[in-house]
């Protein structure tokens, strides 16, 4: 992934706030870049391979300053109507919910409107409530 495909990804999320823009994007995907021995051949120095892209995710979620899609009804679909007090409530979140956010966001922007992720924040929303975390679910032996 090239750093302009990742900083599209990024910008469609909507999360960029006063605070935190593309020129963040643009930082966090250099530093999430591991260092290469041939650049002159090879352009795996300007691509994020999965493991640099996971990285990349990782240091733009710690910059969130948005609400969580499930746990916030309150607050407004538009980034721009946060207070500076809820931002500093949301930049102060642990780094976990800061990634479930991240994604949650990149999860809505890839099937916008759609039911597929209408559905998966029904689900979650009822696992929250149940205080249950999708992961520690029984669901029995795998069969192959």
């Amino acid at each position: 992934m090239s750093l302009k495909e990742f900083e599209s990804i990024i910008g469609r999320c909507k999360i960029y706030t006063d605070n935190f823009g593309s020129k963040n994007v643009s930082l966090h995907f250099t530093l999430a870049m591991m260092t290469r021995v041939d650049e002159v051949e090879e352009d795996k120095h300007i691509n994020m391979t999965f493991t640099e892209f996971v990285e990349a995710i990782g240091r733009v979620a710690e910059c969130l300053e948005v609400p969580h899609p499930l746990d916030d009804d309150d607050v407004d679909e538009e980034v721009e109507a946060i207070t500076e007090e809820q931002r500093e409530t949301y930049r102060n979140k642990p780094l976990t919910y800061k990634i479930e956010t991240l994604l949650l966001y990149l999860a809505k922007d890839v099937c916008p409107g759609g039911k597929s992720f209408s559905k998966h924040q029904t689900t979650m929303s009822k696992y929250k409530k149940a205080k249950l975390h999708p992961n520690n679910i029984d669901t029995g032996n795998l069969k192959l």
